[in-house]
């Protein structure tokens, strides 16, 4: 007799339906473990001395906020595609149930919490290059800045806390052979009836399902599922990056006029805020099908949205995840000169008795 509740029948796909899906979950866990290696680059890139001041601590925490997600696909997404192959080793069945909650709601604030650190860092460029003398009464220190990325941080966990009640943990029932399927019948959401259950049944791989409360509580799906969901993860930050982004564009535009009377410094500035405006649009291109998905799940239900779409929403979403070490190897110019200079001290062996780069007296961090 299992402790936990018996699993409902699973949507069954087609042949090639279900190698579609096998094939976007395969992509979805090389995207993020390049991804997670580009973060991890990008981090220690982002935490040398050189590159230290208020908008690179922002990336770092949006870089260790991205890396949560990228690690929960790696999880998630490698243990469904090795289901494919008949080899089980969901977080829920090998480790427990409680960690697999833990690692969905880990993605979940961490997809909340990147989407509102985009929103600061797009404010931090903003107040830099279109309101510069009263840029340092709102990023004054980095310590000003991590109690920003802190109160994102908050502010995710809370909005998402309510997803950990909407999940149980439940266990396959497996019919032997010599039993037919007339013995098993379902009789609700979580009900199960069959005869003799604990005798005719062999217990199967434990998973995470939706309770009660994600499927009968209409004032729950509507409320918090999609207009809260709908209105906090998509709409509201997408409105404040096209905002401040569209103001960016139009002082830089200004700027080029002149470019030739601008400082190194200026220049630089201008650099890091066209890096900023190229990880919105990606940002943009990358949710807006998330988006979409909400709407089409929530008016037309599944049957209107097939599961290769879902899937494909989530690829995007670890594209997005994956592609700022890039992005910053491109726009940024400051960024590639001090990833070269790492990787100089890495090949050279020069680093200081405290473990940090020593080569920057012979590399110049200027544009």
């Amino acid at each position: 007799m299992s402790e936990y509740r018996p699993c409902l029948p699973q949507l069954v796909l087609s042949q090639k339906e279900l190698w579609t899906v096998f094939v976007i979950h395969n992509g979805i866990v090389l995207v993020s473990c390049l991804g997670l290696i580009g973060n991890i680059i990008s981090g220690i890139v982002l935490s040398m001395p050189q590159m230290r001041c208020s908008y690179s601590l922002l990336l770092i925490a949006l870089t260790v906020s991205d890396s949560i997600q990228l690690l929960g696909n790696i999880v998630l997404f490698g243990s469904q595609a090795l289901k494919y192959c008949k080899i089980i080793l969901t977080p829920a069945d090998t480790i427990g149930p409680t960690f697999d909650k833990i690692l969905s709601m880990s993605a979940y604030v961490a997809y909340t919490a990147s989407a509102y650190l985009t929103a600061v860092v797009s404010f931090e460029r903003y107040t830099a290059v279109c309101l510069p003398f009263r840029a340092r009464r709102f990023f004054l220190s980095r310590r000003r800045s991590f109690l920003y990325a802190l109160a994102v941080t908050g502010f995710a966990v809370l909005f998402n806390l309510p997803k950990w009640f909407e999940t149980m943990a439940c266990q396959d029932r497996i019919p032997p052979r010599n039993i037919t399927n007339n013995n098993v019948e379902w009789s609700g959401i979580g009900n199960f009836s069959g005869v003799d259950e604990p005798a005719v049944h062999i217990l199967g791989e434990i998973r995470i399902m939706y309770n009660e409360l994600y499927h009968n509580s209409k004032a729950y799906r509507v409320a918090y599922l999609f207009l809260a969901n709908f209105l906090i993860n998509f709409v509201i930050p997408l409105v404040i990056l096209i905002v401040l982004n569209v103001w960016m564009y139009i002082e830089m535009r200004k700027s080029t006029t002149v470019r030739e009377s601008m400082t190194v410094g200026q220049i630089n500035e201008n650099s890091i805020t066209v890096m900023l405006i190229v990880v919105v649009g990606i940002f943009w291109v990358c949710h807006m099908w998330f988006a979409v998905k909400i709407l089409i799940l929530e008016f037309c239900g599944k049957k209107c949205f097939s599961r290769v779409y879902i899937e494909l929403s989530n690829f995007l979403l670890a594209f997005n995840a994956s592609i700022n070490f890039v992005i910053y190897c491109l726009c940024g110019s400051k960024f590639r000169k001090q990833l070269l200079l790492l990787f100089s001290c890495v090949k050279t062996g020069r680093f200081s008795n405290s473990g940090k780069c020593d080569g920057n007296r012979n590399v110049s961090t200027k544009v």
